[in-house]
């Protein structure tokens, strides 16, 4: 099989520094999260360490991203993009501009999007981790959800016709690899960016994003 992996690599020795310390890197211990009602229901599965979380999604991959507040940061809410303590409503639509919590926290929602890809395909998880998550939302029993797996990696299966997505971690980075089945077209695999300010392919091949929070790179796309 083919397949094309698009990782998204920041902070390297090869490329230069992160604006504001910001990395999109989720971790070598990055748990994928399943939705079983106890996130929004776009969510398919959640994968968060520290201030950065990621919601996977039928369309695509939507990063939620904090950091310590800058001094003179102005204050610009973005409409119905909830605190964030909040694990109900996080799929605000994606403004590229930074929100000042009231934890002086700044946060900053941008999404990657599957271009034309079938909104129904399966969402997989795969390879079940040690440990179970509950959640105790409200005084509701009913809306308790308890024994929630997470899951090293991620599929979408057939996300295009004959080909699907797996998403990982590997290290510090977190990996897409698009797998062609035989008869499969490359060129159906695309994907657009929203809440951003910029791209830009740089020299090496590699794909820099420019964000109200800083530069991330996503390294050349490798064909194996």
């Amino acid at each position: 099989k083919d397949a094309a992996t698009a990782s998204a690599r920041a902070g390297s020795p090869s490329a230069p520094p992160p604006l504001a310390n910001f990395t999109n890197r989720l971790s070598s211990a990055a748990v994928f999260i399943e939705n079983q009602g106890q996130f929004d229901q776009r969510v398919k599965f959640q994968a968060k360490v520290g201030g950065k979380t990621a919601w996977l999604t039928a369309e695509g991959i939507v990063f939620d991203v904090t950091r310590p507040a800058a001094g003179d940061t102005p204050k610009n809410r973005i409409s119905g993009l909830p605190e964030s303590g909040s694990a109900l409503k996080p799929l605000a639509v994606a403004s590229g501009r930074p929100v000042r919590e009231a934890q002086q926290l700044d946060r900053l929602v941008f999404a990657e999007d599957l271009v034309q890809a079938d909104c129904c395909s399966k969402v997989e998880g795969k390879n079940p981790q040690p440990g179970v998550y509950n959640y105790f939302q409200s005084r509701d029993p009913k809306e308790w959800r308890t024994n929630v797996r997470g899951y090293a990696e991620v599929v979408y299966h057939d996300v295009w016709p004959g080909i699907d997505l797996r998403i990982y971690g590997n290290g510090s980075d977190l990996e897409q690899e698009f797998i062609i089945q035989p008869g499969g077209d490359l060129s159906q695999v695309q994907i657009s960016y929203r809440g951003i300010d910029g791209l830009n392919v740089a020299k090496d091949g590699s794909l820099e994003v420019a964000t109200a929070f800083g530069t991330l790179r996503e390294t050349k796309p490798r064909l194996y």
